[in-house]
């Protein structure tokens, strides 16, 4: 079977699955971990030994709508919230989680 570009994507999101986001500008002590094949988030309190303190499952598009406001959680451009609702899962697990220098000019348009 030949690989296509969104199946090397999903196989790296496969071997990295869990995306730790910091919340120290919004929530100082506080992170949210998030699994993006199972759409469960965690909220993690660090001044308690990392622990998960409240966790749920969201939606795929709730996941969508949450991953471009964790990247920048102190504004994050509607255009952005929109392209991450519209967009395929791959490319919007490789615009926000991996840095490639090919997908980051596509998601600025």
């Amino acid at each position: 079977m030949r690989q296509t570009e969104g199946t090397k994507v999903l196989d790296n999101v496969q071997q990295n699955v869990l995306y730790l986001f910091d919340l120290a500008d919004i929530f100082p002590g506080y992170k949210v971990l998030v699994n993006v094949l199972l759409f469960i988030v965690s909220l993690v309190d660090c001044n308690r030994e990392n622990r998960v303190i409240a966790q749920n499952i969201l939606t795929e598009a709730e996941v969508r709508v949450l991953l471009p406001l964790l990247e920048n959680p102190t504004g994050c451009q509607q255009a952005v919230l929109q392209a991450s609702y519209f967009c395929t899962s791959e490319f919007l697990l490789k615009s926000l989680l991996f840095s490639d220098a090919n997908t980051n000019p596509q998601w600025n348009k």
